[in-house]
């Protein structure tokens, strides 16, 4: 029942609650309004803030995000999704694309008013992204383009036109490489999985799957361990080898490098000898004995009248 004093938005916020809920199979789905972007997390969607007035445009905008996240909900699995995706910031995001075309296409081929919605959605969001005013390729993103071209594929909807040149600046470039691969994606539109395994081959065809090659080596590899550990093995015994010869080596060296080192000694001391001032900041070597620089300090031996010897067999056995 319609209450007089209410916003004429009310009543729409309400109709639009319940489709959502209805076409995504889950009642108990909680559906906000809110100036803040659109977003669907857990069982939780927000959708654009309507006006009082209710503008047609925007009606069809706003129920446009709400079917959108119903038909996510529906046809989609956040695991599965996440355990296939991508690492990439790139691969991800196009890998993300063709998803959301995927889920999006099935409700646009079973009801022509949500195929409506979802156009005046797409087509708000790529405003937004400023499509229109793309002229060279490199400013048109390649993973909502791919979603258009995987969205045309399924559908048979050409991009809206606002993205149409955008699209066709990059089509000749995908058909080229993953054209084969993407005529296959209407029949596995309803097996997500599938359905994403064929994507990541699209991916790798346009040059954005290196990732996944060497994901499936790293498995692969895991299949030769055994055969690796007797090389480790092996290795383990000749690096234990070989630091022992280092050892045995460093030892030789060792000692011929302390007989050199005391020639080196001796022949300082007998430079000094001979009455060469050592260089700067270099102190002379000898091996000073107790007591031998006594003269120096100026200390001088009195008496040895209380001077006591002990032998050492006195002392210790």
């Amino acid at each position: 029942m319609t209450n007089k004093n209410e916003s004429p938005a009310e009543p729409f916020k309400r109709a639009v609650t319940a489709t959502v809920r209805s076409l995504a199979g889950e009642p108990e789905l909680e559906v906000n309004f809110s100036a803040e972007p659109p977003q669907m997390r857990g069982n939780k969607a927000r959708l654009p803030l309507p006006s009082r007035n209710l503008p047609p445009g925007e009606v069809a905008v706003i129920r446009g995000a709400g079917d959108a996240y119903a038909l996510r909900k529906a046809y989609h699995e956040d695991r599965l999704h996440e355990s296939l995706r991508p690492q990439s910031t790139e691969a991800a995001a196009m890998f993300e694309a063709a998803e959301q075309a995927r889920v999006e296409a099935i409700g646009a081929n079973a009801m022509m008013g949500v195929a409506r919605n979802l156009t005046a959605n797409l087509d708000a969001r790529l405003t937004a992204k400023g499509f229109a005013k793309v002229r060279v390729k490199s400013d048109a993103p390649i993973a909502d383009v791919l979603g258009l071209l995987i969205r045309e594929k399924l559908t048979g909807e050409a991009p809206p036109e606002n993205a149409k040149l955008a699209v066709d600046l990059w089509r000749d470039w995908v058909q080229e490489r993953a054209g084969k691969e993407m005529e296959k994606l209407p029949e596995l539109i309803r097996d997500q999985k599938a359905f994403a395994k064929l994507t990541k081959n699209i991916l790798k065809d346009l040059n954005y799957g290196d990732e996944f090659d060497k994901g499936n080596e790293s498995e692969e590899g895991g299949e030769d361990n055994e055969d690796s550990e007797p090389q480790e093995s092996e290795d383990q015994d000749s690096d234990s080898d070989s630091e022992s010869a280092e050892a045995d080596l460093s030892e030789s060296e060792g000692e011929e490098g302390s007989e050199a080192e005391a020639e080196m000694r001796d022949q300082r001391t007998d430079d000094m000898q001979e009455g060469e001032e050592p260089e700067e900041g270099m102190k002379p070597w000898r091996q000073d004995l107790p007591f031998s620089g006594q003269e120096e300090w100026g200390y001088k031996v009195h008496t040895t009248q209380f001077d006591e010897e002990i032998e050492a067999e006195e002392l210790c056995d």
